[in-house]
Parts: C-alpha cells; sequence; structure tokens
C-alpha cells in the first residue's frame, strides 16, 4: 500500500487522470444503469404459448403439452421445463441456467421448434412468448372516443397505436385489452343447407377459397406492362352475402326459398339459379368471443399494456412512450385521447430518492463520528 500511495503521489498528472476517468465512468453509470424499484428476481426462461382453439385441455395434453415438454428437456443448459394444458391453449415454460443467456436460450428453443413443428397438429399455432419477464409492464393506457364503438377503437389499437408504439426500442410487446376484434361472422341456417342440398364444409372451404387475392400474368399493351391481379377479399358483409356457394334448379318445390334474380346455365344446359350465402344464413359484423374485459367504474374500455424488454432501463423506456402517445395522438382522428392510467414511473422516483436520502443520512453521521 505504501508503494502504492508512494508512486500515485509522484505521479500527480497520472493521479489526477486516473480519477478524472473514474468520476466519468461512476457519472455515466448513474445516468445508464437500468434502476428499477422492484428488483426481477425471475429465472431465466422463455416460454412456448401454442394455441388450438376448441380443443379440450386433455387431448392438449397429449398431442401438444406432453410431445413438447420431452422434446425442450433435450436442450443445453436446461434445469427443468414446467407445463400446463387448458381448454385450447398450452403453455410450456422452459428453464435455463442462470449463465445461459436469454438469447441464447431463445434461439435454442426457437430452433427446436422448427424441429418439431410438423409433428403438431393442424391448427394448432406456436409461438414464443415475448423476451420479457413478469415485471416488464411498465405502462398501461386506454384509448378513448366520444363517439367510436368499443369494436372501432380495437381496430385503431391494433393496427395504428400498437405498431407505433412496438416500433420504439426496448419493447418487447404492447398488449391489446378490452373492446371486440372485428370479424365477419356467417351464421348458417341447417334447414336450408339441407333443403338446398349442400354440406357444412363445402360452404367453409368456398368461403375460404373466396377470400383471396390471386396474381395473374403480364400483358403487353403498346409499349406498356400492365400486371393482371384479382382483388377478392371480403370488405363488407354486402361481398359476403352475395358470394356463391352453389346452384340449384329454377323451379322447386315445397316452401323452399328461390332466388329469382338472373337465371344461369350450367354446362349440360339446364337452366340453374346461384345460391348465394344469404340464401342459406346470416351475415353479420360482430367482434371475437371474449375471455376478459378492461373496464373502469363507469364503462367497458379498449387499452394497451406496455411490455418493457428483459434488461432495459423502464424509466427511459415510460418517457419514450409518453413522447410517442402524444405524437400519435396529433395523426389520430379527431377527439382520440391515450389516457396513461398505470405507470411506474413514480414508484421508482420514490424508490430513488429515498435510497439517496438513506446514503446522505449515512455519510453525514460518519462525518460526525469521524
Amino acid at each position: 500500500m505504501n508503494i502504492l500511495l508512494k508512486y500515485f503521489l509522484e505521479n500527480k498528472f497520472l493521479t489526477v487522470l486516473l480519477f478524472l476517468i473514474l468520476t466519468g465512468a461512476g457519472l455515466w453509470a448513474i445516468e445508464n444503469t437500468p434502476v428499477d424499484a422492484l428488483p426481477d428476481l425471475s429465472e431465466n426462461q422463455v416460454i412456448v404459448v401454442t394455441q388450438w382453439p376448441g380443443q379440450s385441455p386433455q387431448n392438449i395434453e397429449d398431442q401438444i403439452t406432453y410431445p413438447l415438454t420431452t422434446a425442450l428437456q433435450s436442450l443445453p443448459k436446461v434445469r427443468t421445463v414446467r407445463s400446463g394444458s387448458m381448454l385450447g391453449v398450452s403453455m410450456v415454460t422452459v428453464i435455463f441456467e442462470d449463465d445461459a443467456g436469454i438469447y441464447f436460450a431463445r434461439d435454442r428453443v426457437s430452433e427446436k421448434l422448427s424441429q418439431i413443428q410438423s409433428s403438431f397438429p393442424e391448427g394448432a399455432i406456436v409461438r414464443l412468448g415475448p423476451d420479457a419477464t413478469g415485471l416488464g409492464h411498465v405502462l398501461m393506457y386506454t384509448l378513448e372516443h366520444p363517439s367510436m364503438s368499443l369494436t372501432e377503437l380495437r381496430s385503431l389499437q391494433d393496427f395504428t397505436v400498437k405498431l407505433e408504439l412496438e416500433s420504439l426500442g426496448g419493447i418487447a410487446e404492447v398488449a391489446s385489452i378490452g373492446g371486440y376484434k372485428k370479424q365477419y361472422q356467417v351464421i348458417i341456417d341447417p334447414v336450408k343447407l339441407n333443403d338446398f342440398n349442400l354440406s357444412l364444409m363445402s360452404v367453409v372451404k368456398t368461403i375460404q377459397a373466396s377470400n383471396n387475392n390471386v396474381s395473374g400474368r403480364i400483358l403487353e399493351y403498346g409499349e406498356r406492362e400492365i400486371s393482371v391481379q384479382g382483388i377478392g377479399f371480403f370488405d363488407s358483409t354486402t361481398a359476403l352475402k352475395d358470394l356463391v356457394v352453389g346452384y340449384t334448379r329454377s323451379y322447386l318445390a315445397g316452401s323452399i326459398p328461390v332466388w329469382t334474380g338472373n337465371i344461369e346455365t350450367n354446362r349440360r344446359g339446364e337452366d340453374q339459379v346461384p345460391i348465394r350465402l344469404q340464401d342459406i344464413g346470416t351475415v353479420r359484423l360482430s367482434g371475437e368471443t371474449r375471455r376478459g374485459v378492461l373496464a373502469d367504474a363507469d364503462s367497458e374500455k379498449v387499452g394497451g399494456i406496455v411490455v418493457m424488454r428483459y434488461g432495459e432501463n423502464p424509466l427511459e423506456i415510460i418517457d419514450k412512450v409518453r413522447m410517442k402517445m402524444q405524437e400519435l395522438e396529433l395523426s389520430l382522428p379527431e377527439g382520440t385521447k391515450i389516457v396513461s392510467f398505470y405507470d411506474r414511473t413514480e414508484l421508482i422516483t420514490r424508490a430513488i430518492n429515498t435510497m439517496r436520502n438513506v446514503l446522505i443520512q449515512m455519510l453525514l453521521i460518519t462525518a460526525v463520528v469521524m
């Protein structure tokens, strides 16, 4: 120690330079070190969520959860695998050793999923959970407008606000909550279906095949090239109602409803009447089935939850999201407001102030004692 002190005393310039470097590094660390009021004690984990709508928990367990669990156990640095099966949903949590990086773990899980993807049953959708922990919910907000419906607000949230916020760095996911996801729903009348001798699967396949854009070849017109494309996506209930799902003879016995529009002729030269979707059922604009709502004491709301990416600075993320919200309000329909009803800023600043006061008190007590 004496030799070290003598060296620094004899090299004053080096001592001052080292002091300035350490001071600058300390100030940089104070400004850039992520600070949170809640200590993140969660394990190093990757969540795999599989949706298979309409299936029972036992079927989910047998065909998805168990094969996934056994396949993921063989990954390197895996400590344990936990799983659960619910109605239509399987959730598998892969817990890695603490020295395994979070993105190393996600890469290994993603690689294994690509290898076993073909073994999943048709209709099962497998995806990784966000690269965040349970403490990543740093801000929650509602989207409000005096005249918009819950369906319109949810569409605005899903296709505008959510995408803009997710473009900010450090955000793993913006989860939409509340409202209704817009859907075109077709309610088939089984009696009419039987009268026209149609099967339900043929109607479903016709709807799926018709709801699509198709491309054609390029035609030369003079000195120009014209690309041919068929636009087929449904954009209204009227387009669905007029969809032809089959043909019937122009004269039917009994009380079977017959459309009296234009009569077409099939290959055998027989007069045929097209059967439209509205002839065998009802087409309506509605929302997807919900299993939860967002509401306050007055009414239902539409909003979102901003989930911070693992290891990010929550104060910085919240400030960026707030600034982006103010910019977004200017481009949204007039009267639309983004109202934050929860963020962690106050909790974090109060925790930092408490720690600062304790350190100052300890320094003062130490100075008095000395």
